[in-house]
């Protein structure tokens, strides 16, 4: 069990939680510095003009009753010698030295109409080009999609200024596990980047290892962005310069959300864009969609033909539902043109 609680507070302070005992243990982060866009529309009146400061507090594990209930007597002496605000999201409250209670409706803050999905097969050729050419392009395209901030963890501490990203760049290549965020109509970007430089870092037997895995670039979007006239200029020109072997564009969640490809997904998205690697197995594909390179078609609706072409049965992830780390060739589609780890 894991829950995270954000407490905002007027100053940098470096906060120590009490012990948790042998089965849990209290966590904080270091201090970060937010401003207004970090902090949800709904809480800033909880949260005051002054309150720039964000500490992500930590319960991990099973703490016994003892130590939860030392925990919150030194929350609630921490609040009131700092004039901190706690804000509970699993609980749905905040907290402050004199009052509690519900905090704001926040449905509306988290709408989003639908992504723009991207799959790679060369993590490799990603984490060493790959990454900057896609911010290049997206400059280049589409400036409003561009990410504005970034970070392993939030508030994102790293800031895009003017369009130069070579500070975000050179992030990346550290720790390749970062998400981004660009301003309202476009929001979250989200990768799963599976090159040898993170895959270095996980334990030899990692269940990870024992599937196919594609890089993942998700751009979550607002309703309002598929008012954009050069949204499927962006998804060309992206899948163009980054080689998919399959992208996307749907008005809702892709149901593809780890690092396994297993197949085309299901579903019905507005526009796709199909890499060489399945062409062959969709030659109708090649003969009604639109070229962008000798191994890469783009498909979507046409004022001639109102909906894209069936995909192939036998392409489509299974959405095999077994376990993870067990070899199995079910767990991929009919047609898989990619070697499977263990066969």
């Amino acid at each position: 069990m894991s829950i995270g609680l954000d407490l905002y507070l007027a100053r940098e302070t470096t906060l120590s939680p009490p012990k948790a005992g042998p089965n849990a243990q209290f966590t904080a982060d270091p201090p970060a510095r937010v401003k207004d866009e970090d902090i949800r529309d709904t809480y800033l009146p909880l949260i005051g003009k002054r309150r720039r400061w964000l500490i992500r507090l930590y319960i991990e594990g099973a703490p016994d009753p003892q130590a939860l209930a030392d925990f919150d007597t030194w929350l609630t002496d921490t609040i009131a010698e700092t004039k901190g605000v706690l804000i509970d999201e699993q609980s749905g409250t905040y907290l402050t030295a004199t009052k509690t209670g519900p905090l704001p409706d926040t449905g509306a803050e988290d709408e989003t109409g639908g992504e723009l999905s991207f799959y790679l097969s060369d993590a490799n050729w990603f984490y060493e080009t790959g990454f900057a050419t896609m911010l290049d392009t997206s400059q280049r395209v589409l400036p409003a999609a561009m990410p504005q901030r970034y970070g392993q963890y939030e508030p994102m501490q790293g800031k895009v200024e003017d369009g130069d990203t070579t500070a975000m760049v050179k992030d990346f290549k550290a720790d390749p596990d970062i998400f981004m965020r660009a301003k309202t109509p476009f929001s979250w970007i989200f990768m799963s980047v599976p090159c040898d430089f993170a895959v270095a870092k996980w334990h030899p037997n990692n269940f990870l290892k024992q599937n196919f895995l594609a890089t993942r670039i998700e751009f979550q979007l607002r309703p309002k962005a598929f008012e954009t006239p050069a949204l499927l200029d962006l998804m060309k020109a992206l899948s163009k310069d980054l080689g998919v072997l399959y992208s996307e564009l749907r008005r809702e969640e892709c149901p593809v959300k780890t690092w396994f490809w297993r197949g085309i997904p299901t579903g019905t998205p507005s526009a796709i864009c199909i890499g060489g690697p399945y062409l062959d197995h969709w030659p109708e594909a090649r003969a009604t969609g639109v070229a962008l390179s000798d191994d890469l078609v783009f498909l979507a609706p046409t004022r001639l033909e109102t909906t894209l072409p069936e995909i192939p049965a036998d392409l489509i992830d299974p959405e095999f539902e077994g376990e993870r780390s067990v070899h199995s060739r079910n767990k991929y589609a009919p047609v898989f043109p990619f070697d499977i780890p263990g066969e």
